[in-house]
């Protein structure tokens, strides 16, 4: 039996997951189980403090672009936008107030 399509859970190495299902079944997984670190590239890989320093180094859903210095030097070890989005508002997508929106009636 080929096991290409499944995972080790996180939290308990003998739960065997699809690689389908891996996010949903953290979500349960991490209510019963000691709080682990979560990587800031990737939300399914969790790992202890202690090991925490040397996935960040490692990960291989790391972008090649972002230097580790500048990358670690964030606050809470995230790396993203450091900005909170505008709001858009629904009369914003309204067609009236769409430039390119086409009127076919």
């Amino acid at each position: 039996m080929s096991d290409n399509g499944f995972t080790t859970c996180p939290y308990n190495a003998s739960h065997r997951v699809p690689r389908s299902r891996l996010q949903h079944h953290i979500v349960k997984c991490q209510k019963v189980n000691p709080e682990l670190w979560i990587c800031p590239f990737n939300a399914t890989h969790r790992c202890q403090e202690n090991l925490k320093e040397n996935h960040y180094n490692t990960c291989p859903d790391r972008p090649h672009d972002i230097a580790l210095p500048k990358a670690k030097a964030a606050k809470n070890s995230t790396v993203g936008a450091v900005t909170t989005p505008k709001p858009i508002l629904q009369k914003d997508y309204l067609p009236e107030n769409d430039p390119d929106c086409e009127y076919w009636d």
